[in-house]
């Protein structure tokens, strides 16, 4: 069983000596997280014009205020679906790696646009956010849950983008169905640490999220070593098919490389 010392511990410990690119990461996830959103009042109209006349005169810079609002938030879904989360999968490989004690490389973040499963995620990522929203618009409680219930679906198409959604899915909940609470008290955990980022214009904030994406990043691993354990899935569940063929080739070669080095040296020593 896992505890949030621990995690927070090996958090700790990686970003003592990786902390400025961990910085870069999470800086990236949390701007196509929360996307391009809108101030409040940005686009607010005043009705109340004082007469009949003005109001004719406005009205076509309402309708180009609204059509600039909508495309705009047309834009900001688009970015989202399209560029977000490909970015978001690729910041939590990042931090995956750095988990499993591996080089971790800035590079990761973009690395599912060159990967066969980028399509795969864009479908499996909106797929996610989807089913989250529209619990969360039938009742704010369940919608909470389910939310913490599919919170490893990035993680998992970091290992493996190419996964099928379902499985994706199927995966996560079982990955969190005991755990869904002790995730709930590991984010209260952070409350300290935002609300004295928050002291500094809110600046202070970006500086705490590597601290939690680190963190998260170990409990993924601990999870899904745990479902490996009561077999409730397999280890080649999770392994990329791109990055199984490469190995593959590259053993391959170096095989190649192998039998011919034996020939020539049987050749030259018979």
């Amino acid at each position: 069983m896992w505890t949030r010392v621990e995690l927070k511990d090996r958090a700790k410990k990686y970003l003592r000596s990786n902390y400025l690119h961990a910085f870069l990461v999470s800086f990236v996830i949390m701007i196509v997280g929360g996307g391009l959103s809108q101030k409040p009042g940005m686009f607010k109209v005043n009705f109340d014009m004082g007469s009949s006349e003005m109001i004719s005169v406005a009205s076509p810079l309402m309708v180009l205020g609204v059509v600039f609002a909508i495309g705009l938030f047309i834009a900001a879904v688009a970015f989202g679906i399209f560029v977000g989360a490909p970015l978001e999968v690729g910041g939590r490989k990042y931090f995956l790696k750095a988990a499993e004690g591996e080089p971790s490389k800035l590079e990761h973040v973009t690395s599912i646009f060159h990967s066969g499963g980028y399509k795969n995620v864009v479908i499996t990522m909106l797929y996610k956010n989807v089913i989250v929203l529209l619990w969360f618009l039938a009742l704010i409680i369940p919608g909470i849950i389910k939310s913490y219930a599919y919170r490893m679906v990035p993680y998992i198409l970091a290992e493996n983008p190419q996964m099928d959604r379902r499985d994706a899915l199927r995966l996560s909940e079982e990955m969190t169905y005991t755990h869904k609470f002790n995730i709930f008290v590991l984010d209260i955990s952070f409350i300290g640490w935002f609300i004295l980022g928050g002291l500094f214009f809110g600046i202070g904030t970006w500086f705490v999220n590597p601290y939690v994406d680190a963190t998260m990043g170990h409990l993924y691993q601990v999870l899904k070593r745990e479902i490996i354990a009561e077999n409730l899935a397999s280890e080649d569940e999770f392994d990329d098919p791109d990055d199984i063929q490469y190995d593959q080739n590259t053993y391959r070669t170096f095989s190649d490389r192998d039998e011919t080095n034996d020939e020539t040296f049987n050749d030259r020593y018979r």
